[in-house]
């Protein structure tokens, strides 16, 4: 192969081997490789260049890994993926069968039976996909691929990965992610967030191509296809194909509506109601190709016409479209009473944020933008700054609002929505009204305001009154938006204090309630957050079904640490709110607590890539995702996603990889970076402290270790200082020397601090006071015993180590030791270095030196271990290579036993005499 090929043959070089060209697509081309490693026929596919450099090599290779772990009979499977020469590639089966789009070539159409058993087959496939959080948005006969006359859906990592990503910047460099006649009306619009409806419209169009031999629109160009998609609506089947049965013709309208919310709701949906169908007379083949008459000279004179004049998707799109973004300005109001100006900006968004049409920007999404744009979180964020934040992004339009008193002491209202490219203006609602109806007037214009935007009066009708939900007391309400502008300015107590005002006004004002349950959560008073989440509760008339959801979600986690419970309220949640940035986050930190970490993965892919405002203000999603990469051993693709990542959280990140890597040099010279930046958050801090202590211990600089962690105590509070403290427990346990501090040390009667303090005690060989310790945890709360972890079986565990009850410690701490720690963000929570050392131990008192080595080796590995704890391993590495050794001697093993200690000499350079001490201890 001459030229290119000579390229690619030369950048796959011992990996595949290119024998010729297959074909040509908008997003790739696609060759016929012979893998080198397998000696077998592949597809590979080349993005391509100018796509690749849209795209860029970090987020190709996420969002491929996510298509990749689809698995299901009617998806192509990927084989293989990566950068070569700067080519990104995927590599799939070769298909020897062809695709949907050869057999149509062949044969005209299909018969009625035979296309809905394709489709069928074709909506199981994506219904899958969907329900992972995956849209293809290239559904075309040329990606479905037949094998045995069965369809296999194809390229689900090219849509995944080019779909997702800037899709303002591809359309704006003229390239159109997938096919004008199968994009459903809303990705011909360019709207940035597509979901399962646009693929059952593309899904529609493939059947009706089946079944007519041509698809539903036509034209003499790509333009003016899309053009007639969006203004036109769908031809009816039996227009195209008389024999067709009404009930087919129907289902297939339904599934081509203009409008999402008229079409199938699932792919599954329209898969059933294709069954229902099925039955009708068959169409008779129809061979040909695209029709063109005089209609389409008249249309694309049209399209030139209009293209000329404005450019086409200045032409084609309307003001706002479904699923569109809004950033909500700060309002503008009386100098003399800035709050009410708050307060009218809080109840529009409220109104919209009820709406499935629309979503704003959450305050926080624009926290992060602004800290991301180097300004303050305070800064006011007028028009002209909101849309300066919305440039480049998938937000469509800025809604600003001003309150004016008039001399005759009323008041104008005006509310306008702006594009956010132009600044023109979309909807400008104005209302006059007098202080008593001033909250019912707001909510009239909010509701109006929903009307001109797009969104259906059926919708709008169903929901309930807005005042009903919040409070028709308007000094209640201005206390409620006080309340969240203290939260937000980090004053709980303040915020704490106009909620109760709020209250005292309206006693039925349930997110008033909820508020203040969820301030009580952030001050760890758990039983006032509980009584005051149950108080909302109790009203769940002046709850929308989404608050409700959430408000129960993130109690069950926070009060009863009940896992399950809370991954069931946020799933009902996200039903509600599908493009939540934020639930979406907490949704995966609730499956990843559980162990569910593939779920985990998918849902902060998921959140990342629906951030309106983009990935670099999504910094702590970014972050929980690279934690569940490194968690599950894809350090590689954790790097990928790391260098999204700025300031801290980039710090953060850098130190788990380089621990996860198990590169000492490294992830010690990051944390001391980190602890001499500024500012250091809490978050980091721990994590950096942790390392360079865990970097001591591995070089068996024991004393250093442990002074490292006093420091660190001595500077800390609450739940860090019990961390610490249980580090240094955890060191004195596995050098067999006792701890150099007292149990004074846990100071208040929180489950954590009896948890420190009965360590201590039966370190100490003070059982009496850790049994009773172990009665008081016992007597706590369910929750309190949940949240701690291994918290309780570990104190059990050392009581019955104390008494050399071996064989009692085995049977209750193996099966926690196996299954590991999932929740690194729990100071509270013992990493299982605690359970696995002590099973360990146990086992080596009863001789059974094999069962022994498996624990101590289990100890330093990263098995079942969060990455925020896998610094931990360095504490131990000293102590449980040393007993490795000695249990391989007993078994006779020396090859292994020499192994490790040549592995514990090399880390235990410049080791201090209490690291030598520390050893030998531990072979007596």
């Amino acid at each position: 192969m001459s030229g290119f090929g000579e390229d690619l043959n030369q950048a796959f070089e011992g990996t595949y081997e290119i024998e010729r060209e297959l074909g040509r697509g908008t997003s790739a081309t696609v060759y016929l490789a012979r893998s080198v490693k397998h000696n077998r026929l592949v597809a590979l596919k080349v993005l391509r260049s100018e796509l690749s450099a849209v795209v860029g090599i970090p987020r190709f290779l996420r969002e491929i890994e996510t298509a990749a772990r689809l698995t299901h009979p009617n998806i192509l499977p990927l084989l293989d993926s990566d950068e070569a020469s700067g080519l990104l590639y995927f590599v799939t089966p070769f298909i020897v069968g062809g695709s949907l789009r050869d057999r149509l070539e062949r044969d005209g159409s299909v018969a009625t039976d035979d296309a809905i058993r394709l489709v069928g087959e074709i909506a199981s496939a994506l219904d899958y996909a969907h329900r992972l959080g995956i849209v293809h948005r290239d559904v075309k006969p040329e990606n479905i691929l037949l094998q045995d006359d069965h369809a296999i859906v194809a390229d689900f990592g090219i849509s995944l990965s080019v779909g997702q990503f800037e899709r303002k910047r591809l359309t704006e460099s003229g390239f159109v992610i997938g096919t004008p006649w199968y994009m459903s009306p809303e990705q011909a619009g360019g709207s940035a967030t597509l979901d399962a409806r646009s693929d059952v419209y593309s899904l529609g169009c493939v059947l009706f191509e089946l079944l007519a031999g041509e698809p539903p629109f036509a034209g003499p160009t790509p333009q003016a296809v899309l053009v007639r998609r969006l203004v036109e609506p769908a031809p009816l089947l039996r227009q195209r194909v008389p024999a067709a049965s009404r009930e087919l013709e129907e289902c297939l309208s339904k599934a081509l509506s203009r409008e999402p919310a008229q079409r199938y709701q699932s792919a599954r949906e329209f898969n059933e109601a294709l069954s229902l169908a099925r039955g009708g007379p068959r169409a008779p083949p129809i061979k040909g190709t695209f029709r063109r008459g005089a209609l389409w000279s008249a249309v694309a004179g049209l399209v030139a016409l209009a293209l000329a004049l404005a450019g086409y998707w200045g032409l084609a799109r309307p003001p706002l479209r479904e699923r569109d973004w809004l950033v909500v300005a700060d309002f503008d109001g009386p100098s003399t009473d800035r709050d009410l100006a708050i307060a009218f900006r809080e109840l529009v968004t409220s109104e919209l944020n009820r709406s499935r049409f629309v979503s704003t920007v959450s305050r926080q999404q624009l926290s992060a933008a602004l800290h991301n744009a180097g300004l303050p979180d305070t800064t006011p964020v007028n028009a002209d700054l909101a849309r300066e934040l919305a440039f480049r992004t998938s937000v469509r339009g800025v809604v600003i609002g001003t309150i004016r008193p008039t001399p005759a002491r009323r008041f104008d209202l005006n509310v306008r929505v702006l594009s956010s490219d132009r600044g023109a203006e979309i909807i400008s609602i104005s209302r006059e009204t007098d202080l008593d109806n001033l909250l019912p007037t707001i909510a009239d214009l909010a509701g109006d305001l929903r009307k001109q935007i797009g969104e259906r009066r059926s919708t709008i009708q169903a929901d309930r009154p807005l005042l009903d939900i919040f409070t028709p007391s308007l000094p209640a309400y201005r206390s409620y938006v006080d309340a969240i502008t203290l939260k937000q300015a980090g004053d709980i107590v303040g915020s704490n204090r106009a909620l109760g005002q709020a209250l005292a006004r309206d006693t039925g004002f349930a997110s008033a309630w909820a508020l203040l349950g969820l301030n009580y959560i952030e001050q760890r008073n758990l039983d006032s957050a509980r009584a005051a989440l149950t108080e909302a509760l109790k009203r769940p008339g002046r709850l929308s079904d989404a608050n409700r959801y959430r408000i129960q979600g993130d109690g069950a986690f926070a009060i009863d640490y009940d896992l399950a419970a809370a991954v069931k309220w946020y799933e009902l949640y996200l039903r509600e709110s599908p493009h939540s940035v934020g639930g979406r986050n907490n949704y995966g930190l609730y499956l990843s607590f559980l162990g569910r970490r593939e779920e985990a993965l998918a849902a902060f892919v998921l959140a990342s890539s629906e951030n309106p405002l983009g990935p670099d203000n999504a910094q702590s999603v970014l972050l929980n995702e690279t934690a569940e990469l490194i968690t599950l051993g894809r350090v590689a693709r954790a790097r990928a996603v790391a260098r999204e990542l700025t300031g801290p959280f980039a710090r953060y990140a850098q130190i788990q990889l380089a621990n996860a890597a198990g590169d000492r040099a490294a992830a010690e010279s990051l944390a001391t970076a980190a602890l001499s930046s500024s500012p250091s958050t809490g978050w980091l801090r721990v994590e950096a402290l942790t390392t360079l202590a865990a970097s001591s211990a591995t070089q068996g600089q024991l004393i250093n270790a442990d002074l490292r962690l006093q420091r660190a105590g001595r500077e800390a509070t609450g739940a860090e200082r019990r961390w610490y403290s249980n580090l240094r427990a955890l060191l004195a346990l596995m050098s067999q020397r006792l701890p150099t501090f007292s149990s004074s040390s846990a100071e208040d009667s929180t489950a954590g601090s009896i948890v420190s303090r009965g360590i201590l005690e039966a370190l100490a060989m003070d059982t009496a006071k850790a049994s009773s310790d172990l009665m008081l945890l016992r007597r706590r709360p369910a929750g309190d015993s949940a949240k701690l972890g291994q918290g309780i079986p570990v104190l059990q565990g050392l009581l019955d180590n104390a008494a050399g009850r071996w064989s009692d410690l085995i049977a209750r701490l193996s099966p926690v030791a196996r299954q590991g720690e999932n929740d690194a963000t729990n100071l509270d929570r013992l990493p299982a270095a605690w359970s696995r050392w002590l099973v360990a131990d146990a086992y080596a008192h009863q001789g059974k030196h094999d069962s022994a080595a498996a624990y101590f080796s289990l100890a330093i590995a990263d098995t079942g271990i969060a990455s925020g704890h896998l610094a931990v391993r360095g504490l131990a590495e000293p102590f449980a290579r040393h007993q490795l050794a000695r249990q391989y001697d007993l078994m006779g093993q020396a090859e292994k036993a020499m192994a490790e200690r040549r592995a514990l000499a090399e880390a235990m350079r410049g080791a201090d005499s209490s690291g030598d001490r520390g050893t030998r201890k531990n072979e007596k």
